[in-house]
């Protein structure tokens, strides 16, 4: 049975959702140092909270709701709950992911739509309910700001989308030193990474110390991610294929079983 005991892992998720992977990785013998790279907020701001009240209000007016993370699942279900006591008929939730899709499906007691060919937004857009939307009404869920792909491609296979944007990410912010010196002190030999915006806050916050820490193996959800981690300069990205929980601890395990 393949134990992790050799490797010291940085995990970089948001602190609400650290608690699973932390205590995975050290059920299967991995140490676990926590440093989240980037904050999530709901929304605040009156003019955000009234668009997304208005969209909330005619959610019986869109045909598919695409939930990008399970941030974006879980408050955007709150916002639903407060509307719709019960789901409305003939709407059909789309999650990103099986951590999205689990959300989701606790959140709102309803069938969720899942892609079997992977999580990004390319497998959704693969998904067969997806290809002829002339007039038809889309909302995607998520964070402010983000990746345009997915709102393109849909309108230009004839849907109208709306974004319903119910929190706001930025980077975390740490002293530079104090992170290398926390780093190195626990001997970190992997890096877990969920996001292209996670490993660029990363490497913001190691700054100048950056380049001692560019070979450490780091752990991202998919291709796209990993050639992006590569580009800015990490050497030895892993495709997870996967974000959840199991995917990384499978990653982790192929890891060390390489290096055995």
């Amino acid at each position: 049975m393949t134990t992790l005991s050799q490797y010291k892992v940085l995990v970089t998720r948001p602190t609400k959702q650290q608690g699973e992977l932390a205590a995975a990785l050290e059920l299967e013998g991995a140490s676990v140092i926590s440093r989240p790279m980037i904050c999530i907020e709901p929304i605040k701001s009156t003019s955000q909270t009234e668009a997304v009240k208005a969209k909330i209000q005619q959610l019986d007016n869109y045909r598919y709701l695409i939930f990008v993370s399970s941030n974006a699942a879980t408050m955007g279900a709150h916002w639903i709950d407060q509307y719709w006591p019960q789901f409305p008929l003939d709407v059909q939730p789309i999650a990103l992911g099986p951590a999205t899709s689990n959300a989701l499906t606790q959140a709102l007691g309803c069938q969720v739509i899942q892609p079997s060919t992977g999580i990004t937004s390319e497998d959704v857009l693969k998904l067969p309910q997806l290809q002829s939307l002339a007039g038809l009404k889309i909302a995607i869920f998520r964070g402010s700001g983000g990746r345009e792909l997915l709102a393109e491609t849909l309108r230009s296979r004839g849907a109208q989308v709306d974004y319903i944007e119910v929190y706001s990410r930025k980077e975390a912010r740490y002293d530079s030193q104090q992170l290398r010196a926390d780093l190195m002190a626990a001997g970190i030999n992997v890096i877990s990474a969920n996001s292209v915006e996670t490993v660029k806050s990363l490497i913001t916050n190691l700054a100048k110390y950056f380049g001692e820490f560019a070979a450490v193996p780091i752990l991202v959800p998919s291709a796209r991610v990993a050639a992006e981690a590569r580009a800015l300069g990490f050497t030895n990205p892993i495709d997870c294929v996967g974000a959840d929980t199991h995917a990384v601890i499978a990653a982790l395990k192929r890891l060390a079983d390489i290096n055995r």
